[in-house]
């Protein structure tokens, strides 16, 4: 567990020490969690009423754990060490049911606190040997871990090799199963439904008579605007022009799902390179097989995450030509490039759906044909041969 840890701060924060805010509801395990990061074993704890305080040393990095007790009427007290905070783990008992809702809201709170802006996140799902736990994905989604923006998040469980087997097996088809269904309904029949109106008149046409000279409208200036003739345009008439309704809605739909699969892939990698086995010479057919399906959970993971940005430069895109077509509204031509983009889209959008899902189908496939391999690269009487 000091491993893990150690590696998610290292890569966050680099080599330094670092002060790091436990919390949770009670009886969430935060204690058991820091005595195991400090002394390496498993010690009976009772419930914490104040704090405990140790610094944690792995390799060259040394932080700072705080362990806040979580009980309701201790958690107002939480604010009091936020100060310089430059982590946060927030310990959730993933077998609680009943109180995950109880533990997103006091989450939301700690994020909205102008101390911890800056802070780091590490959500770590405890207790997921029990039967009826909540996976690492089912712990986001209740948290609503999806909708943070501008922060740094990280999702963990204490058995990254069950939950890499619970992807595979159960949660990759499950994920098939629902893109093909949204990919059924976006028929290409739909492209002549999602024009929308831009809300930019056409106007009626001026005659202007005895124009001022040219020279006389170069010496005017911003400090002499009652002698401007003509009117100046601060805003439309009719209101501003909105976003395609449809084009929004499906993209609210997908973002959710490309950020899920990010972090499917992520615990994928994770999965994999922590079965990998020391380097050796010979017998290496097993951990070929692992590297070459790490690199496909690689490639899936930043294609996945360049359809955020596909999203971001179509609206970029679509407002550019808006303003062209609130600057000359008596060019249609400008009308129907807006027209021709979301048209554009909506095709990019649909294609975007079959890829989702054909990544999930994929990484589920390559993953089940070589399970036993990548589970066990090297056979067990290959020490034996010599």
């Amino acid at each position: 567990m000091g491993n893990v840890f150690a590696t998610v701060f290292k890569n966050l924060f680099g080599k330094k020490e670092m002060r790091i805010l436990m919390v949770g509801l009670d009886a969430a395990g935060k204690t058991t969690i820091l005595y195991k990061l400090k002394l390496g074993e498993i010690v009976t704890t009772i419930p914490t009423i104040g704090f405990n305080v140790e610094t944690v040393e792995y390799k060259n990095i040394s932080f700072t754990v705080w362990d806040v007790g979580g009980q309701d009427k201790i958690r107002p007290l939480w604010r009091h060490y936020f100060q310089n905070t430059q982590g946060l783990i927030f310990v959730v008992d993933s077998n609680d049911r009943e109180r995950i809702q109880e533990a997103c809201e006091e989450l939301n709170r700690m994020l909205n606190e102008d101390e911890l802006r800056d802070a780091v996140v590490l959500v770590f799902a405890n207790k997921q040997d029990l039967p009826n736990a909540m996976n690492a994905a089912e712990v986001t989604d209740k948290l609503q871990l999806h909708g943070l923006t501008n922060r740094s998040c990280h999702v963990m469980s204490n058995n990254v090799d069950q939950q890499g087997e619970v992807l595979i097996k159960d949660v990759f088809p499950r994920k098939v199963v629902e893109l093909d269904n949204l990919f059924k309904t976006l028929t290409l029949e739909r492209v002549n439904d999602i024009h929308c109106d831009l809300n930019v008149p056409v106007p009626d046409p001026v005659l202007v008579e005895d124009l001022p000279s040219k020279k006389r409208r170069l010496d005017q200036n911003h400090a002499n605007l009652d002698n401007v003739q003509g009117s100046m345009v601060l805003c439309l008439p009719q209101g501003s022009i909105p976003t395609n309704k449809e084009i929004s809605h499906l993209i609210q739909t997908l973002k959710p799902i490309i950020r899920q699969l990010v972090d499917h892939t992520n615990m994928l990698k994770m999965w994999i390179s922590f079965l990998i086995p020391k380097i050796e010479d010979g017998n290496n057919f097993g951990v070929s097989i692992q590297e070459d399906t790490l690199a496909e959970a690689r490639q899936v993971e930043t294609e996945s995450a360049s359809y955020l940005e596909m999203i971001s430069r179509y609206f970029v895109t679509r407002a550019k030509l808006v303003s062209k077509v609130a600057k000359y509204p008596h060019i249609d031509d400008y009308r129907q490039s807006v027209r021709e983009l979301d048209e554009k889209e909506y095709i990019s959008l649909r294609l975007m759906t079959c890829e989702l899902r054909n990544h999930y189908a994929s990484l589920h496939d390559v993953v089940m044909k070589n399970i036993e391999k990548i589970k066990k690269p090297r056979s067990a009487n290959a020490e034996n041969l010599y």
